[in-house]
């Protein structure tokens, strides 16, 4: 979970740079909104049914 924070911080701050605002304007909740918008569903990984090989 610290990894993803990470991530989702240095995307606002990316973001925040690339407009010339302060990066502690951006808001974590809308930069973790916008990340859960443009990551697909299928970006998961399956569990693996047993019994039916690879």
């Amino acid at each position: 979970m610290l990894l993803v924070h990470h991530a989702l911080r240095q995307l606002a701050h990316l973001a925040a740079r690339s407009r010339d605002v302060d990066p502690d304007r951006i808001s974590f909740t809308r930069t973790l909104h916008a990340a859960r918008r443009e990551v697909p569903a299928q970006a998961g990984f399956f569990p693996r049914t047993t019994g039916q090989g690879p």
